[in-house]
């Protein structure tokens, strides 16, 4: 199967390119999917639901942006995590896009990379910049600096990282952003 991220190829004379396989869209739909299925019921639905709640009204544009800002949110940190993990993931859960040969190390890294500056730029679109620093920063905390490997320091970013993904979900749906008061 072609992944659809590129493939570093070395060529003896000129050194290390990128070889840009052409695939359909439901490939790259269902590798990004399986990087963040087992989540949906633990972030991605109660999250929104979280949000859906706290607001009076409802519009679908509204649920849709929101929808579509927990889901990036989630497929960085899944990224980052899965990319810290592959040989335990290889044992269970072996249909992730890491052990599954999907995608390269190095693809994940450079599609992990490439979701943080989309995602905050999406953020600061949508009026939830604040919420969007805490999560990205805390991702970071989580898997590149290995917070995750401590109950203690896991608790507290998981804590952080419910936090900011419910008030950034919910600044969305109710379509308004938090002023930040300074003295």
């Amino acid at each position: 199967m072609q992944s659809w991220f590129p493939k570093v190829v070395i060529h003896r004379a000129v050194g290390p390119s990128l070889d840009l396989p052409t695939i359909g869209v439901s490939d790259v739909a269902r590798t990004l999917f399986l990087f963040t299925k087992s989540d949906f019921k633990t972030i991605f639905v109660p999250i929104v639901l979280f949000a859906v709640v706290s607001v009076e009204k409802i519009t679908l544009p509204l649920l849709a942006k929101t929808a579509v800002w927990v889901w990036l949110f989630l497929l960085q940190f899944c990224v980052s995590n899965q990319s810290m993990g592959v040989q335990e993931d290889a044992l269970n859960k072996p249909w992730r896009p890491l052990p599954s040969g999907r995608l390269t190390l190095l693809q994940a890294g450079v599609l992990r990379w490439s979701l943080l500056p989309a995602c905050i730029l999406l953020s600061y679109y949508y009026g939830a910049l604040w919420p969007a620093i805490m999560l990205s920063i805390g991702i970071i905390m989580n898997n590149e600096l290995q917070f995750d490997s401590h109950w203690f320091t896991r608790n507290i970013t998981n804590a952080l990282g419910y936090f900011a993904f419910g008030s950034g979900a919910c600044m969305i749906i109710a379509g308004k952003s938090i002023e930040i008061i300074t003295a």
